[in-house]
């Protein structure tokens, strides 16, 4: 199954491959950034960091590590960069996909809130 169909009261809202439609409803690339250190006042602290950083669109911290959206024009090895010339010891680095769940959340009415 590569396709798939979100429907809400009874509408169909979207259609198509499952790349195209999380594509459709998640703007920005995701990156996924755990640190070396990873306690609250580390986090904050380095997500005011990356929030500051030209090309982010938001970093925020979920559990133990950051999660951070990017426009286009930021690659991912010039946000790295960034974050060893400031000192971050970062553990991990990773791109982050949106899911299924995710995309029916923000087509759906189920989403608002």
């Amino acid at each position: 199954c590569t396709w798939v169909g979100f429907i809400d009261h009874g509408k169909m809202v979207a259609v198509g491959p499952m790349a195209d439609i999380r594509g459709r409803v998640v703007s920005g690339r995701r990156i996924r950034i755990e640190l070396v250190e990873n306690s609250d006042a580390q986090l904050r602290s380095a997500s005011e960091l990356v929030q500051a950083r030209k090309g982010v669109l938001a970093a925020n911290v979920v559990g133990d590590h950051l999660e951070v959206t990017l426009e286009d024009g930021l690659e991912d090895d010039e946000l790295l960069a960034h974050l060893v010339r400031r000192k971050l010891k970062v553990r991990s680095f990773a791109p982050v996909s949106g899911d299924l769940s995710e995309a029916f959340m923000r087509l759906t009415t189920a989403g608002e809130g």
